[in-house]
């Protein structure tokens, strides 16, 4: 069944549907075929009538994970990054947090970030229809790594691909929000990993080969669902 995002109920029995959406139904010739709209986290039974969507019943689905993960991702190619962000919503992130830090292509990656990020969150939204979410993740603007550190849940994890024997124990995590921290290309400098300690982050070690931050982030997020 179909499934799609709606914004604007307008009474007990209809949700107004977008332009763009009414195109995309009549594209997939949705006609009498029943189908899905999540408002405000939500499911709802509907048909088509009236270019509306008519209420048939409320379903009650919820396919959100009990804890809350946040992934902090370190500015990347973007062309990488929209493939990470697809997949870490079908993951069951809550909310993706951009940052920069010592070996981050800052300069071009910021200035162009907020042309992407249109493109960007309607990949996520995307995603998010197509994985059955009940929610649609939030992207924030890009972050510093003094930001970074003064994250707000009490769980963090950081991967680094230097093992200094002291690999943090994901069976000690609780089911609690999380946030997970990837580094851009070039990872951590050793000064960022002190920080990163300082500021009660535990370092977590992937494996004995380099990986891309985006296949790191997505193996992280895998280890700990």
């Amino acid at each position: 069944m179909h499934r799609f995002f709606c914004y604007k109920k307008l009474d007990s029995n209809y949700f107004e549907l977008s332009d763009e959406l009414l195109k995309h139904l009549k594209v997939l010739r949705i006609g009498s075929e029943e189908f899905l709209v999540n408002y405000q986290n939500e499911f709802y039974k509907c048909k088509l009538e009236n270019n509306l969507a008519k209420i048939i019943s409320k379903q009650e689905i919820n396919n959100e994970l009990d804890y809350k993960i946040y992934l902090a991702i370190g500015l990347i190619k973007f062309e990488r990054f929209e493939w990470l962000i697809e997949k870490a919503t079908e993951l069951g992130v809550f909310e993706i947090v951009p940052f920069y830090s010592q070996f981050t292509q800052k300069h071009k990656l910021l200035n162009q970030f907020q042309n992407k990020k249109n493109r960007f969150e309607k990949i996520i939204k995307f995603a998010a229809e197509q994985s059955f979410r009940n929610i649609i993740p939030n992207l924030k603007d890009p972050i510093s790594f003094e930001d970074l550190l003064n994250f707000y849940v009490n769980q963090k994890l950081v991967a680094h691909e230097i093992s200094d024997n002291q690999n943090f124990d994901l069976n000690l995590l609780t089911k609690n929000d999380l946030l997970l921290t990837i580094g851009s290309e070039g990872g951590f400098s050793s000064d960022e990993i002190a920080k990163f300690k300082e500021a009660n982050f535990k370092v977590i070690h992937l494996g004995k080969t380099i990986l891309r931050s985006e296949t790191a982030a997505i193996s992280l997020i895998s280890k700990v669902k």
